[in-house]
């Protein structure tokens, strides 16, 4: 099996052959000197390696990781380059190893090869090293016994030298009812199994489970694992860690055998244990993985994707003459004799020369045609950002059809929650965001409504041929066409909301499956993607003004920052705009209403400039929201499986406001943030007595997290002990 990755100075392989000048680092099985007959010298270690046996409990002489004895004991001393060899008294009674190239402990590099993962090892100067025969025995599976809250479980484990950790399947820990506990800093591994292409994979939970031999004759006791999508054919391996704690040592000769020095048996004949072979034999690694491993390999799933489906991600959308979908956008009126005819605005001569060359972009694409309609809606640009010092940066074309959607019968199609989204990609492992490219220009108007989208310019009355922007039923037509589009996979391997789709899964080859199940959807309804805002393979996705990512939910840093920079208001709008920004992250941020009902009373009516408004009270309060939001919380989503933890309701009252939090743990003291909320008290609320505010906030808190906390346990925290007695109160109000 293959070691753990190598120390950072380790070469970069293009093939495992093509190890040219690479470093040796030595082990117990480099041969003899052909003078002394003893071990032969060996290269000093540097410090990488030094630490890499440390980390791994390695012996600096013999370089063997996971040993038995410290240094000053070797039994299988290898002097250093330029000193005598004299071996020190073996210590250990066990029989001495066979030298050969099964027993090579040599540190491994992990690395990438265009579509491949090749494991290259950093062979010793013995020639026995090269030989290409195998053992004849790979070693079998251990039969072993664990035990959990649903009982006792037979399972057969891996004993793998080459894995960090110790790992337990999710199917197991599921069958045997173990409780999970979140690891404080999650790890990320590649397991690779042969014939088939590595996966990567998160640790974010470790179990305790008693384990033992299946015969009875050892047991190892409360073993700690890391839960692992180990799949279908693989329930435990005992990794690294497992080895070194019970001293165990692996052997290959005369047959595959296993001695446990902690215990008085002599050896556990593995074949004798189990004769079949099982796919835990085929593991060839378990590594962690870099990040910039991983990004390397996602970045090239993402290129492999787009070239395979290149007619998605056309630089612009096709002309209009060649749209065959049948979806057209109709405008219904309440009442058909209205006519909308108003006057169009004046255009800033700064803009008129790049308002032209957008207008005859339109007309040549044909989403514009001229018009003799009735109907006249005035029509102007917003210039982007950059769109001064750079002349290709096209005005943004706005219509403004107030009065038509005034009198337009509502289409009532909804839009996803944002909060389902979120809660339920957050629980992946791997995401893509497609961005669809004028995505409103996508769908064809019908003809009998074509002259009602009538615009007025400075050249002239124009008609859209294409549905425009600034319709009210705009939305609802492009959400329903995608919701068609994707009919099957909505919810269950992505997610739509307007123009953004997003794909989220565990592995990295159920990931690729599913980008490919939904550019083929996409491509079967004729819609095209941005080449430029599209992402379809990532280990975080940004959606809706949120940061997703294995940790879970954060704010986006974007908006983060732009509370920080806010200066402090002077106007009205001004307030309001900010306010407006911090409710958007109220789920972030505990206690928001503390101190934004001092900041809106500003906001009221009548008022125009603040500016001589602000109380030192005022000003704390505004600088304690922006120093808030610079240590906001990663949110994780609510876990309903069966064997999830309790959720936790902590609320509380203020002379301004009650809010709360709710959590998800085993204890309230170390359980998770799932999302805080916070508002304010209205008029009658001030004058409740205490005890009626604290009960206040627990009604309202459970209100608000109702979706989460139905059919599932939950307890309720507060501060206010009299509310233990309300059950039994004998008077209570009829609020």
């Amino acid at each position: 099996m293959p070691t753990p990755t190598a120390p950072s100075h380790s070469p970069t392989y293009s093939q495992p052959a093509a190890a040219s000048a690479a470093p040796h680092v030595a082990t117990a099985a480099t041969g003899h000197s052909p003078i002394t007959g003893g071990p032969r010298p060996v290269a000093r270690l540097t410090v990488d390696e030094r630490a890499y046996l440390d980390q791994n409990h390695g012996c600096y002489r013999c370089r063997t990781l996971n040993a038995d004895h410290i240094s000053r004991n070797c039994p299988r001393y290898l002097s250093p380059m330029g000193a005598s060899a004299t071996p020190s008294t073996p210590t250990s009674t066990a029989p001495a190893p066979r030298p050969g190239p099964r027993m090579v402990a040599a540190i491994r590099t992990f690395q990438e090869t265009g579509d491949s993962t090749v494991f290259a090892g950093l062979s010793s100067d013995s020639e026995d090293d090269n030989d290409p025969s195998h053992a004849p025995h790979p070693f079998p599976p251990l039969p072993v016994s664990l035990a959990g809250a649903h009982g006792t479980l037979l399972a057969s484990a891996l004993v793998d030298s080459g894995s960090p950790q110790t790992f337990l399947s999710e199917d197991l820990v599921q069958r045997l009812g173990l409780e999970r506990r979140a690891l404080e800093q999650h790890s990320k591994y590649t397991l690779a199994m042969q014939n088939q292409v590595p996966t990567v994979f998160t640790c974010t939970h470790f179990v305790r489970v008693p384990l033992e031999l299946a015969n009875g004759l050892w047991a190892a006791g409360p073993t700690y694992a890391e839960v692992a999508p180990l799949g279908k054919d693989l329930a435990i391996i005992l990794g690294g860690n497992f080895i070194y704690r019970h001293k165990m040592e692996l052997g290959l000769f005369p047959q595959p055998h296993l001695t446990c020095k902690a215990n008085p048996i002599h050896a556990i004949d593995l074949l004798a244990l189990s004769s079949q072979p099982c796919a835990a034999a085929r593991v060839a690694a378990i590594a962690p993985v870099s990040d910039d491993e991983e990004q390397l390999r996602l970045a090239a799933l993402d290129h492999r994707l787009r070239a395979e489906f290149a007619d998605r991600f056309p630089a612009d959308i096709p002309p209009v003459h060649l749209y065959q979908s049948p979806v057209r956008h109709h405008i219904e009126l309440d009442t058909p004799s209205t006519v909308v005819n108003l006057r169009g605005y004046p255009l800033p001569k700064k803009y008129r020369e790049a308002w032209y060359l957008l207008l005859q972009e339109h007309l040549a694409a044909g989403r514009l045609r001229p018009s003799r309609s009735a109907y006249s809606s005035p029509s102007f640009i917003i210039p982007k950002k950059g769109c001064d010092v750079d002349p290709t940066i096209a005005p943004r074309w706005v219509n403004d059809y107030r009065e038509l959607n005034k009198h337009t019968i509502k289409d009532r199609t909804p839009l996803p929650l944002p909060d389902d989204i979120l809660s339920t990609c957050s629980n992946a492992q791997f995401w893509a965001k497609i961005d669809m490219t004028n995505s409103f220009f996508q769908t064809k108007m019908a003809e009998e409504d074509i002259h009602k989208t009538a615009v007025s310019t400075p050249w002239g009355l124009y008609e859209w041929t294409v549905m425009p922007m600034g319709l009210c039923n705009a939305p609802a037509t492009h959400q329903r066409r995608v919701n068609e589009a994707l009919q099957g996979l909505l919810g269950t391997i992505c997610f739509v909301y307007l123009d953004d789709i997003t794909i989220f899964a565990d592995t990295l080859e159920e990931h690729k499956a599913r980008v490919r199940q939904v550019l083929d959807a996409l491509r079967r309804a004729e819609l095209y993607c941005s080449p430029t805002k599209t992402n379809l393979a990532a280990a975080e996705c940004s959606f809706l003004g949120h940061i997703i990512n294995r940790a879970g939910v954060h704010a986006d840093p974007k908006k983060i920052q732009r509370i920080e920079d806010w200066s402090l208001p002077k106007t009205v709008k001004e307030l309001r705009g900010f306010l407006g920004l911090v409710q958007y992250l109220c789920k972030f941020i505990p206690g928001l209403a503390e101190h934004t009902a001092t900041l809106t009373p500003l906001t009221r009516q009548g008022l125009s400039s603040i500016a001589t408004l602000w109380t030192p009270n005022k000003v704390r309060h505004f600088k304690a929201i922006k120093a808030i939001v610079t240590s906001l919380d990663c949110l994780r989503p609510p876990d309903h499986s069966a064997n999830a933890a309790p959720f936790w309701v902590m609320t509380d009252a203020s002379n301004q406001g009650i809010g709360g939090v709710l959590l998800q743990g085993q204890e309230w003291k170390v359980a998770r943030p799932i999302a805080y909320w916070s508002r304010q008290y209205i008029p009658a609320e001030r004058n409740y007595p205490t005890h009626e505010q604290e009960l206040l906030a627990i009604v309202e808190a459970l209100k608000e997290w109702r979706i989460d906390l139905l059919g599932g346990h939950f307890h309720i925290l507060t501060d206010h002990s009299t509310l233990e007695h309300f059950q039994t109160q004998r008077t209570v109000l009829s609020r």
